[in-house]
């Protein structure tokens, strides 16, 4: 099933293709609508070139390489149309589409090449595959089969036959490589050595085009627009032409823009590798072709309009981004909230345009391994957490070759059909990087697992592109953030490399780690009952003058009690301060890590509730400042004095009488600090027996195990699974341990290094 289904689009002028294109970009669609169907479409002239893009996509071939119909050349077997490739020599296969107007039939033959040898004019397509190539079942009167090599007919997708009927053109024969019918799919041979050198031959290819189907919701009109803003240096410009766009427009112009970086194309996972390998890149829509890098302007210009500063040369200042001055929202065509979702729609494709710039060459040794710690296979895995492939294998195999350290892992293309194969290649990734790294990052990230894979809870799953937190792949592989100037979490300290080891059967499914047991949660908010509070506030006044002058009533009071159900930080509030006795109690007398006294009580109780103060940092900002304290920004430090200025401690530990409800200077600064913006899935406040409190992934629950592991820069919860195995629960934000504290504070002195069993 095609994952484009059958398309209504916009009808537009149907023309003859023209090198790469059908029709100039400045056309416009018209009132109606049409199935789309290759073989249907009328021809009229030939237009001429409207851009660039149209002009320079051109590949010609030999002459003795062109498709006539008197010579076809290459030999085939009688039950394929595929000759043996030779590996050592590189060789792959190219299509060679012969020339021809829209409704006529596609006929092409399979040419060879070889790579570095000589190397002949190709271009490559990179698309998305929807139907699956069946080579033994002829379709004549669907329109879904292309002749191949004179007389064997070849069934493809109706995506991929659209693209070829734009991309065929009309007097010359075209030399494409096309990864569904220039591989033979059956063998599995030949299919491992192909997508092995795969990298190598969509850098060779010479132009690659990004292939996103047919034209419809009103694309032609977006890129065009795409290809008029790009040249344009002006940003005053720019806003003019996009403010028209949305003036004068009969349709939602940025719903059309979205549906562009909607399309499944950007989801498909193989063409990070053929966005990230291409040489020159071009995008194509139908008939209209824009360059990549007018597409990337575009997409960044809308961003920093959205979330940038503006300067405002009238007011010559700074304003800030979107206000209620800015033109496209002073007149009513746009929100900032809605540009905000449109920029976030698009998350997809602004991965693949950061991917891509860092192929660039560095300056300087600082810059080349910043560069290089942004493309390690398990960053390119976790940003790409949700590409969809059909095959598990893939999300490895499409992308271990771009990474900086892909080499390292020691990883061959093998599309064995063994149940076994997902696990083991996934497992061994893991175990590779902690090897190499001695760090424990990468088992952290949680999604829920394939049970088909029979992963371990110490593997994350990277074939389920579903992701958990609403804010997509980042938030579910890097929950917790710090700001760009802050310290990074080492909570197990820089010099302490992990120490694993891995059971001796023959699924390897038992991770052995060494770390420290810290603590059991006590108390966690998901299963706290609501609460309710009551608090008085200003009664709104009545006109009850008269009543008041004849005394034939007393007058209203000034305020009013009222009972509401509590918020989730004055819920967290409470839990923290009804924790505050027990653990001054536990820490005095079995730790003994602080005296007795109340000069103690008092000193443990302040800095509670300064820890208390990051948790809610920590949950309402999606970077944190913490540490080092020099970087703080001033916000952040105008927030601590005020919460320092407004605590409420007990005036004793024998003062058993104390308000778990928040205070009204509190409660300013929790307002000020606004909502919840990390990852939901890790907003679940909890304590701990010795009282410890921070936030750690739903689903926790009474006596989970919070350690800290050699070589893991998070405090750890983990879940007795067995007698004497446990299963990683997640990460969690434990406050005063997430900076080295546990080695600092003397915690390390006092709890011992034990072994722990990760099933």
């Amino acid at each position: 099933m095609s994952r484009y289904g059958s398309y209504t689009v916009e009808t537009e002028p149907s023309v003859a293709p023209e090198q790469w294109s059908r029709e100039a970009l400045s056309s416009t669609g018209t009132a109606g609508n049409s199935q789309l169907s290759v073989g249907s479409v009328c021809t009229t002239e030939l237009p001429r070139f409207n851009n660039e893009a149209q002009r320079i996509l051109r590949v010609r071939i030999s002459p003795d390489q062109a498709l006539t119909s008197s010579s076809v050349s290459l030999s085939v077997h009688r039950s394929s149309i595929y000759t043996p490739l030779d590996k050592l020599r590189g060789q792959f296969r190219v299509l060679v589409l012969k020339e021809g107007l829209w409704d006529d039939p596609i006929v092409c033959k399979l040419a060879i090449q070889s790579l570095g040898d000589n190397l002949q004019n190709y271009a490559a397509l990179s698309y998305t595959w929807n139907d699956p190539v069946d080579a033994t079942q002829i379709e004549r009167e669907g329109h879904h089969y292309i002749k191949v090599n004179h007389d064997r007919y070849f069934k493809i997708s109706i995506n991929l036959l659209h693209a070829l009927g734009h991309l065929r053109h009309p007097t010359e024969p075209k030399m494409i490589w096309i990864d569904a019918i220039c591989i033979n799919q059956r063998d599995i041979l030949e299919r491992n050595h192909q997508v092995d050198i795969m990298k190598e031959i969509y850098r060779g290819a010479n132009p690659v085009i990004s292939w996103l189907g047919p034209s419809y919701h009103h694309s032609p009109s977006v890129m065009a627009l795409v290809n008029q803003v790009h040249p344009i240096d002006n940003s005053s410009r720019k806003r003019e032409m996009i403010l028209l766009a949305l003036r004068y427009s009969k349709f939602n112009f940025l719903q059309a823009y979205t549906s562009i970086l909607k399309r499944a194309y950007w989801y498909r996972t193989w063409i990070i590798q053929e966005v990230f390998s291409a040489t020159r890149l071009f995008i194509q829509c139908g008939s209209d072709i824009v360059l990549w890098q007018a597409l990337v302007s575009f997409q960044q210009f809308l961003t920093a309009e959205c979330f940038d500063e503006v300067w405002d040369p009238d007011a010559r200042r700074w304003v800030p981004p979107m206000d209620g001055n800015h033109r496209w929202v002073r007149f009513g065509y746009i929100t900032r909230t809605q540009l905000a979702e449109v920029v976030s729609d698009a998350d997809r494709f602004t991965n693949l345009a950061v991917l891509r710039d860092l192929r660039k060459v560095s300056p300087n040794d600082e810059e080349e391994e910043r560069l290089r710690r942004q493309r390690t296979l398990d960053r390119l895995l976790f940003d790409n957490w949700d590409a969809i492939a059909t095959n598990p294998l893939d999300k490895v195999f499409a992308i271990f070759r771009l990474a900086s350290d892909g080499d390292q892992y020691g990883i061959q293309v093998d599309y064995d059909s063994d149940v076994n194969a997902v696990n083991r290649l996934y497992t061994n990734i893991i175990k590779r990087f902690i090897h190499m790294y001695g760090n424990l990052s990468i088992i952290l990230p949680r999604r829920t697992q394939n049970p088909d894979h029979r992963l371990p809870s110490w593997c994350p799953d990277w074939s389920i592109t579903t992701p958990a937190s609403r804010m997509g792949n980042w938030q579910d592989a890097y929950p917790f953030q710090v700001s760009s100037n802050s310290w990074d979490y080492f909570a197990s300290g820089y010099q302490l490399p992990a120490q694993v080891w891995y059971n001796n059967n023959n699924t390897g499914q038992s991770m052995y780690v060494n770390g420290f047991r810290l603590d059991l949660i006590h108390h966690e908010s998901n299963d706290e009952p609501d609460c309710y509070i009551e608090e008085t506030i200003p009664r709104r006044r009545s006109n009850n003058f008269i009543r008041t002058l004849l005394c034939f009533f007393p007058s209203d009071p000034e305020t009013q009690t009222i009972r509401r159900q509590a918020t989730d930080f004055e819920k967290w509030y409470a839990m923290h301060r009804r924790e505050l006795h027990a653990g001054f109690s536990r820490e005095t007398t079995v730790t003994q890590s602080i005296p007795l006294g109340n000069e103690a009580f008092l000193d443990y109780c302040t800095k509670k509730h300064e820890e208390f103060f990051w948790v809610l940092h920590r949950a309402t900002h999606l970077f944190t400042d913490e540490q080092p304290k020099a970087s703080r920004t001033a916000n952040t430090r105008h927030l601590l004095r005020r919460w320092r200025r407004n605590c409420n401690i007990p005036s004793g530990y024998a003062a058993r009488r104390r308000s778990n409800v928040m205070g009204g200077g509190l409660k300013e600064v929790v307002r000020e600090m606004g909502e919840v913006k990390i990852n939901e899935i890790y907003t679940c406040f909890f304590t701990t027996k010795n009282g410890f409190m921070g936030l750690g992934p739903e689903g926790l629950e009474e006596r989970d195990l919070v350690v800290i592991l050699r070589g893991c820069g998070f405090p750890v919860v983990l879940r007795r699974e067995g007698p004497s195995a446990f299963r990683i629960i997640g990460a969690c934000y434990l406050a005063g341990f997430m900076f080295g504290e546990f080695w600092s504070g003397g915690w390390g002195e006092r709890v011992g290094e034990e072994t722990f069993e990760i099933c």
